[in-house]
């Protein structure tokens, strides 16, 4: 990734969009769908201009749409991935936090089965415990 993004930032990237030209850095502000629009553009121009030498080669600005072509897909996976892992931790928080609940339930409830001696008796451990801190 770094390889990529770097040799885009030291050339001074610059990408046409509907919102003006951006810089790579900016490109990390985009939706993923203004990306994926970005990414389709440079997709048909790369197409349109292949088979226009004789000799087969790239000339300078199909490689330079290839490049921009190439960091705005990194960025729009980077950006998907954080997302997809964004989802996950708040998947397992909401979890966590309803496993904690059910947790809280679960020993109130145990509480609540406990005879009038056994929660007696507690009190008195709870209350000798005290008096032993003094």
């Amino acid at each position: 990734m770094s390889d990529l993004i770097l040799k885009a930032v030291k050339s001074k990237l610059r990408f046409k969009t509907s919102n003006g030209v951006l810089n790579t850095e900016d490109l990390f502000d985009l939706s993923l769908s203004d990306l994926d629009i970005l990414y389709q553009h440079y997709n048909r121009e790369i197409k349109s201009s292949e088979g226009e030498s004789l000799l087969g080669k790239k000339n300078k600005a199909t490689k330079v749409t290839e490049l921009r072509k190439d960091v705005v897909k990194l960025i729009f996976e980077t950006l998907q991935s954080e997302a997809a892992n964004k989802a996950s931790l708040l998947d397992k928080k909401v979890k966590r936090d309803k496993l904690l609940t059910l947790l809280a339930s679960k020993q109130e409830s145990a509480m609540n089965d406990k005879s009038i001696d056994e929660l007696k008796s507690e009190l008195d451990e709870l209350d000798k415990e005290d008096s032993i801190e003094d």
